[in-house]
């Protein structure tokens, strides 16, 4: 298979199969089977695993849906690139609690000739436990994240879930900075449920990932059960920079970084929303609510106090499945039509 420099498939190569193995196992690797969908936690730890041998970061957005180890390769040697003349407004967009995911990616990926998207990183947990660290330093990241990439004309941003509070923090600061906000787009972001405790609370977490593993897969939920548990350890009594944190195997610390950078984002939220940091944005903004939640949540999740110039798109689907087929292609439709209707002369709206 030529389908890059030879060295660099060879590496690639190597390294998926090697990656391959210790994430999704070695029958799948030896019939080049397809990855289903779920559970998109297979995938990531796949993908930490793959970075490591690599060196290098890798986005969710090179890979297919249901890729076969070949398809990675490929995805690696051959990244797909803009086509020249074609340029689709860029969005700045703001992955949720646990960071970007697969479901966020084919999202991206099924808007590619509509949108430009930038994902956003957020401080991992090494950082947030620094003395004072708040979430004005989160949003100050993604601040510096959007400057770097700006190239003048509008300012386009969008959050998933907790990524909503950090897309409208980085708003607020960006005008002030002077910077053209032109539009916040919210999926799926409801103001009180982002912020409340993965899953309620260790248990509930480790019952509900565990009924997404195989009934016979006991190696990943050890590690899984150990990384959460050793998450919750290290924050209650034995703190966050000990040294037999280093020396993890890489599944269980995949577990355990997942679970503290969630636990620390939520706490530095819940503070500067208590400290009533938020403050009213009058920017026009699109809450893409799912028509999942029914009756459990406001129709504007809450967020009609904090953005005056609100328009809500309910899609189908849950907080989840909004991004799964057949729900994903309505979503895309419906966001790709919002964004184009931007490309109209407006003047810049300011904070209330």
């Amino acid at each position: 298979m030529r389908v890059c420099h030879e060295t660099l498939e060879t590496e690639a190569y190597k390294a998926v199969r090697r990656a391959w193995r210790t994430t999704l196992g070695a029958r799948s690797l030896r019939r080049n089977l397809p990855v289903p969908a779920a559970p998109p936690q297979h995938l990531l730890q796949f993908l930490t695993v793959l970075e490591r041998r690599l060196r290098r970061p890798l986005p969710l957005d090179l890979f297919p849906r249901h890729m076969r180890p070949d398809d990675v390769v490929r995805a690696i040697c051959n990244p797909v690139r803009e086509r020249p003349g074609h340029a689709p407004p860029t969005v700045f967009i703001a992955p949720g609690l646990e960071d970007d995911e697969p479901r966020l990616a084919w999202f991206r990926t099924a808007l590619r000739q509509d949108v430009r998207f930038i994902v956003i990183a957020y401080p991992d947990w090494p950082e947030m436990v620094r003395p004072n660290w708040s979430f004005a330093d989160l949003v100050e990241a993604m601040v510096h994240q959007v400057v770097a990439e700006f190239k003048g004309g509008d300012i386009l941003l969008t959050g998933y879930s907790f990524g909503g509070w950090a897309a409208f923090g980085a708003a607020h600061r960006l005008i002030a900075l002077g910077y053209p906000v032109r539009w916040l787009g919210l999926l799926d972001s409801d103001t009180g449920a982002a912020l409340q405790p993965p899953l309620r609370g260790l248990r509930a977490r480790l019952r509900r990932v565990s009924q997404e593993f195989e009934p016979f897969d006991w190696r990943r939920r050890v590690h899984m059960g150990a990384g959460l548990l050793l998450a919750k350890l290290a924050r209650d009594r034995l703190g966050l920079n000990h040294r037999w944190l280093r020396v993890l195997p890489l599944p269980t610390q995949f577990w355990f970084d997942r679970r503290t950078r969630a636990i620390l984002r939520l706490a530095a939220a819940a503070d500067w929303i208590e400290a009533d940091e938020p403050r009213a944005l009058s920017v026009p903004t699109t809450l893409f609510r799912s028509a999942g939640n029914g009756p459990r949540a406001s129709l504007d999740y809450g967020w009609g106090e904090h953005c005056s110039a609100l328009t809500i798109e309910v899609v189908p689907g849950d907080h989840h499945s909004l991004f799964d087929p057949p729900h994903l292609e309505e979503l895309c439709g419906r966001y790709a039509s919002t964004v184009r209707g931007l490309s109209a002369p407006a003047e810049l709206l300011q904070v209330m």
